[in-house]
């Protein structure tokens, strides 16, 4: 990596820009080609470490680079001990039958038969989650254990001392559980009549509610509180009384338009049109318009406005981009279309100013001039018209009635500056 001081002396003395001292005679940082090359070989570099190829149209290139860099840092592996893992719980059972499962002394799965001598109780085989207790050398662990099958259903949890010694927690085993006469926590469906204690009136709780509750509850809003059943009646019959009332309107909003930024977004297709000019009173263009001053942009960017003008006001690059019309200090003038009022032009073609072809007639008596020339000269026609040559005149002069004449570079009418814009 080159400092700019690497590569100038204008440079501070941390070889960092400064924008110079003129009046004192320091020289602002001079920005040197040696140094531009260099920075540009950098980060041309980082593309080709990232396999990109460098693509003058595509302004995104570095960070894409950065970010396949990144990636190519986490290559997929298959192993934990790919990602330099060594404590992890294995994944393939370590074998208990031999000796004790105690004798494993970190964190695994494992099995165990009717040889492993410290095996669950009322089981003769199954298998051992395995989690030992924090400390390099501690023995103690903690062995959740279970199996199903073969008339050894069984599933419970010990711990284990580092002398070995465990004591075992049985939850259940087939012969004081059968799981498919047991209620599910969740949702359970229950057979028979379900007695549930009675609870003080006006309790607020999670405890279960029985009938004589509800009924006394129900009794109390009724007697208490006709106004408020009145209003609970209106909000039913307001709703159409659908039981659904939400999914309804779920429903029913799902048919309603995005939020959306653009007419486009709410599916509105006949708004103004892309290519559309605009003048407008400020010195920016509005949201969704360009300046109209022959720029340069991109096909890609401005697809939209380019499948509209295409290259009729110049063809850019002629790969990547496009002109713009240039309507700065322009009048705008109704295409002929074969009308015959202007012939000869065709759409999108610009025309200087121009005055049309005529003669002046004399006045009768004669001409009067103001000032002074050499090289006049007439030619007049016997009923006084004719044509007049000057050689060199003074400058135009008031008629006396409309004031000063007004000389400028170009004809014009009166008119007002406003921005030419165009939609994109």
């Amino acid at each position: 990596m080159q400092r700019i001081g690497d590569s100038t002396t204008t440079a501070n003395g941390a070889k960092e820009f400064t924008q110079g001292l003129p009046g004192s005679g320091v020289d602002a940082t001079i920005i040197t080609v040696e140094w531009l090359n260099a920075i540009q070989r950098e980060i041309v570099n980082v593309l080709v470490g990232a396999g990109l190829a460098v693509t003058p149209a595509d302004d995104s290139q570095i960070l894409k680079a950065i970010k396949a860099i990144i990636l190519s840092s986490f290559q997929a592996r298959t192993t934990l001990a790919g990602y330099g893992i060594t404590d992890a719980m294995l994944s393939t059972p370590q074998a208990g039958v031999v000796g004790k499962i105690s004798d494993i002394l970190k964190h695994s799965i494992g099995v165990y038969a009717s040889g492993t001598t410290d095996g669950p109780p009322a089981s003769n085989g199954g298998l051992f989650l395995r989690m030992k207790y924090p400390g390099a050398t501690s023995q103690v662990a903690f062995d959740i254990f279970g199996h199903v099958g073969n008339g050894y259903d069984i599933f419970g949890f010990r711990r284990v001392l580092a002398d070995g010694s465990s004591t075992h927690r049985t939850v259940f085993h087939d012969g004081n559980f059968d799981p498919a006469l047991k209620a599910p926590l969740a949702n359970p469906t229950f057979t028979g009549t379900v007695t549930v204690p009675n609870v003080a009136a006006g309790t607020s709780d999670w405890r279960a509610a029985n009938t004589a509750f509800v009924q006394t509850a129900i009794a109390n809003l009724v007697g208490s509180s006709p106004a408020a059943l009145d209003t609970l009646n209106e909000l039913a019959t307001a709703l159409g009384n659908d039981p659904n009332f939400a999914a309804t309107m779920t429903n029913a909003l799902a048919g309603k338009a995005a939020k959306a930024t653009t007419l486009a977004g709410y599916g509105i297709t006949d708004g103004p049109p892309r290519g559309e000019v605009i003048y407008f009173p400020a010195s920016t263009p509005p949201e969704g318009f360009l300046k109209a001053n022959g720029a340069l942009i991109s096909r890609t960017t401005y697809a939209g406005l380019f499948s509209v003008i295409g290259t009729a006001f110049g063809v850019g690059n002629g790969s990547t981009t496009f002109a713009l019309p240039d309507l700065r200090g322009e009048f705008i003038r109704g295409w002929d279309d074969s009308r015959g009022v202007n012939v000869g032009r065709g759409i999108n073609t610009s025309e200087l100013d121009a005055l049309q072809g005529h003669y002046h007639s004399t006045p009768p008596g004669g001409l009067n001039f103001i000032g002074s020339g050499s090289g006049i000269g007439s030619q007049l026609t016997s009923n006084g018209t004719g044509n007049v040559g000057f050689a060199s005149t003074g400058s135009p002069v008031s008629d006396g009635t409309n004031g000063a004449p007004r000389i400028a570079s170009e004809t014009r009418p009166r008119n007002v500056a406003l921005l030419a814009c165009i939609r994109f």
